[in-house]
């Protein structure tokens, strides 16, 4: 049985999602470019989803967007769909687009985990090796650079008068930073990004990189010899361990919840309530769900990390910043579990009169 889908409000998420076989359908091209723009863009209006970074590589691709409201499944079966179907269309395919793995959906616990993300988002080309720097890659992207700028995209040669000939997003950095000036915060990600391609090439030791006359001469039909990829799919990430601790705690008992639910549901139960989060019942058979709980929240809001000042204060008195201690991730003494214990739900149930 398929675990249920949490989805709650107020989640900073990274999305991936990879094609069949690693095909290189999504290689960078004008017909690319303006596909996946127009309905990335238009998933992202519709489903109220407030867009960071993005990077479509040939094979897959990474977004960063902040939920407000809970919808990014939605958003995602949207755009996947749409893509899926158009660009088959476009290269003459039928059948499967995107390849039988789970999409990536991470959800980002605090700040400083946010730059590691934005960071990884960009650089994706650069890590890759197929080109120098992030912003000689033509696929489509939308970067820190474009924070704060209206993004219009047009309606490409296809779709029918039913969709709008042009569809606007505005990037903006997670939640967890958008205190800071933006200017500056925008330069701040330009200097690590700048130190992290340095390290690349270094790391390359003279090795030449693909370039983006390579990437964009291969066909879209080409399928590379099949690769290990691991199957790690996490579903959060941060850089306190116990923060991190409690919100995959926190999304066993949702399973947990959920499960029970279900089971009563089966058997005629229709006064229940079902953990928040809820995501194909609700869609289905319009169950009723929990307010959203304390127990919630240890899986949503992105967090300060307090190294940040001393990363900021650095950067804007001296026009510096070290970012060696990224990965690093921070434990409290004596502190190695959940802060609570888990709590096995029976299914509440709504109240009445």
């Amino acid at each position: 049985m398929t675990k249920p889908k949490c989805c709650l409000p107020e989640q900073l998420v990274e999305i991936t999602r990879s094609t069949l076989f690693d095909r290189y359908a999504l290689r960078p091209g004008e017909d690319t470019r303006k596909l996946v723009g127009y309905l990335h863009a238009k998933s992202m209006v519709d489903n109220d989803q407030e867009p960071c970074v993005m990077t479509t590589l040939s094979t897959h691709f990474h977004s960063l967007q902040f939920d407000r409201p809970g919808h990014r499944s939605m958003q995602m079966q949207q755009f996947h769909s749409n893509l899926a179907r158009k660009r088959n269309k476009q290269l003459g395919l039928s059948g499967f687009f995107f390849g039988p793995e789970a999409p990536g959906d991470m959800v980002i616990l605090d700040s400083a985990t946010a730059i590691d993300r934005i960071l990884y988002v960009v650089l994706q080309p650069v890590k890759d090796g197929l080109v120098e720097h992030f912003d000689e890659w033509t696929g489509f992207t939308y970067t820190h650079r474009d924070w704060g700028k209206t993004l219009v995209f047009e309606r490409p040669e296809g779709f029918g008068d039913s969709m709008p000939e042009r569809v606007e997003i505005t990037p903006m950095p997670p939640p967890g930073l958008r205190h800071l000036p933006l200017d500056e915060l925008i330069a701040l990600i330009d200097h690590l990004v700048a130190e992290e391609e340095r390290k690349i090439a270094e790391a390359r030791n003279g090795r030449p990189v693909v370039g983006i006359e390579v990437c964009e001469a291969i066909s879209p039909l080409y399928i590379p010899p099949p690769k290990d990829k691991g199957g790690f799919n996490p579903k959060y990430t941060g850089r306190d361990n116990i923060r991190l601790a409690n919100a995959i705690d926190a999304h066993k008992r949702f399973e947990s919840d959920h499960r029970i639910c279900s089971n009563q549901w089966a058997m005629g139960d229709r006064e229940l309530l079902f953990p928040s989060g809820t995501l194909k019942m609700k869609q289905a058979f319009g169950v009723q769900c929990r307010q959203h709980s304390d127990c919630d929240a240890r899986m949503t809001s992105t967090v300060w990390d307090p190294e940040l000042d001393i990363l900021w204060s650095t950067w804007t008195q001296s026009g510096q910043a070290d970012w060696a201690w990224r990965r690093r991730r921070q434990t409290p003494p004596n502190a190695t579990k959940p802060v609570e214990e888990p709590v096995r739900y029976s299914g509440e149930r709504m109240l009445s009169g």
